[in-house]
């Protein structure tokens, strides 16, 4: 087990246990740290493997997990059933990332980045206040 300290962190953890032989990368947490173990294993052959963990948890959902039970989702990891998922490429300012869940820009961005820091709800009701405060701030950018 490797605990790490940002997304960066995660995702090169990710690889390099990948590159050290992992079959199976799994992360343990929300649909931030599923983005960066993926970044991480996609193209290795390693299969990565989900611990729902966070507020959200959306990608566990959509591939079936039981997102309010993660310790159902690591018996899983005993014997895993893995199957292809699509990814999507993107280059961004930094680079080019992978996405297998979502990629926002603008509104839904800024409400993502917002609930992140908001610690006294959990779950759902988190976006949703973030979503009123964010239409309250939200200035609309411009995309080149």
């Amino acid at each position: 087990m490797h605990v790490s300290s940002s997304p960066e962190d995660a995702e090169a953890k990710a690889r390099a246990a990948a590159a050290d032989g992992a079959t199976v990368v799994t992360a343990l947490g929300g649909d931030g740290q599923v983005h960066a173990v993926a970044n991480g294993v996609i193209g290795t052959g390693a299969a990565l493997g989900i611990v729902p963990g966070g507020t959200g948890n959306d990608f566990a959902r959509i591939v079936g997990l039981d997102r309010k039970d993660p310790l159902s989702a690591a018996r899983l990891l005993a014997a895993p059933h893995t199957r292809v998922i699509d990814a999507v490429r993107v280059r961004t300012g930094e680079g080019r990332r992978r996405f297998i869940n979502v990629a926002g820009a603008g509104f839904d961005a800024e409400v993502n980045a917002h609930a992140n820091g908001v610690r006294f709800l959990r779950g759902t009701p988190r976006y949703v206040f973030s979503v009123f405060v964010m239409l309250a701030r939200f200035e609309a950018g411009n995309f080149t």
